[in-house]
C-alpha cells in the first residue's frame, strides 16, 4: 500500500485528536470540535451548566445584539437618506407645488360658492314677482 492513501489516513490528517487537558490548562472541556453538541452546555441534575462558557456566550450574543442593532440603525439611515433624496428632488418639489395650487384652488371654489350663496340670500328673487302687482308671493 506504498504510495496509497486511505480514507482513515484522510481522517486523521483532517481531523485532530483532542488530547486530555493538561494539569493546571485552563482548557477543560474534553468534547471534540466536532461534537454535535457544540455550544449547548450541558445540564446538571442540579439545573446549573457546565463548561464555564456562558460569560463568553453572553459576550458573543451581546455582540450579535450589537451588529443587528448597528445594521437595523444603517438601514434606517439609508431609508432617510432616500426619502430626503426623493423628497428634495425637482419632481416631488414640483409635485408638492402642484398639490399646493390644486388645494388652494378647491378652496377658494368652496370660498366663491360660500359668497355666492350669501349674495343671493341678500337679493330677492323677482321672478316670484307677478306682473302688475305690488307682493311677492312664495313666502
Amino acid at each position: 500500500m506504498k504510495g496509497q492513501t486511505s480514507v482513515s489516513d484522510i481522517t486523521r490528517a483532517a481531523v485532530p485528536a483532542t488530547a486530555p487537558p493538561r494539569s493546571g490548562s485552563l482548557e477543560t472541556r474534553a468534547d471534540p470540535p466536532w461534537s454535535a453538541n457544540e455550544g449547548d452546555p450541558a445540564m446538571t441534575d442540579s439545573g446549573a451548566t457546565s463548561g464555564g462558557n456562558d460569560q463568553a456566550r453572553q459576550q458573543k450574543a451581546e455582540a450579535d445584539k450589537a451588529v443587528a442593532d448597528a445594521r437595523a440603525a444603517q438601514a434606517a439611515a439609508d431609508q432617510a437618506d432616500a426619502q430626503y433624496a426623493e423628497w428634495s428632488s425637482s419632481l416631488a418639489r414640483q409635485k408638492r407645488e402642484a398639490q399646493a395650487r390644486q388645494a388652494i384652488a378647491q378652496a377658494d371654489q368652496a370660498t366663491a360658492a360660500a359668497q355666492q350663496a350669501q349674495i343671493s340670500a341678500l337679493i330677492p328673487d323677482f321672478s316670484k314677482v307677478t306682473p302688475n302687482t305690488t307682493t311677492i308671493q312664495g313666502q
